[in-house]
């Protein structure tokens, strides 16, 4: 017999079937490099450390979270945490060499066609759905920065 207050049982995850890496599959939740990395993005809203060291902690953080491959090493040397100028000072996850946003970039390929290798893996992604995932993603990105104090409470530009 079960007792009314007792929560129903957890449902089965749901198995995303065009996910075929194990690379990309979800990470556990309690994952140490998940958690460091998560608490770097943190520590850059917060603007709770100088610029370089953010820098450094995020990118080892990426590596200990994703893995030390090729190709993450090439996007952790890539970016950067950098300080906007004032009189509004923010801290913002950019590319260091030309201290774009990562999240302003992302949001300005909303819209953009959904490239043939995107396509390719997932063939029933239609335009609206790539927007979303773009548009989404350049808003999460832009949430870890730290906003300019004449900025609060605005989104990032949006299409």
């Amino acid at each position: 017999m079960v007792l009314e207050s007792e929560p129903a049982p957890a449902p089965d995850p749901v198995r995303d079937k065009a996910v075929p890496h194990p690379q990309r599959l979800p990470r556990p939740a309690r994952a140490p490099g998940r958690e460091s990395f998560c608490r770097s993005l943190t520590d850059i809203a917060e603007h709770a450390k100088p610029q370089d060291e953010l820098t450094v902690r995020l990118r080892t953080t990426l590596l200990a979270f994703a893995s030390e491959t090729p190709d993450n090493q090439e996007a952790a040397h890539h970016i950067a945490v950098l300080s906007t100028a004032p009189p509004q000072p923010a801290m913002r996850l950019c590319l260091s060499r030309s201290g774009l946003s990562l999240g302003q970039v992302l949001l300005s390929a909303d819209g953009c066609p959904v490239p043939g290798s995107v396509l390719e893996e997932f063939p029933d992604l239609n335009q609206d759905e790539w927007n979303a995932v773009m548009h989404v993603t350049g808003l999460v990105l832009s949430a870890f920065e730290t906003e300019p104090a004449n900025a609060a409470g605005r989104l990032p530009h949006s299409t």
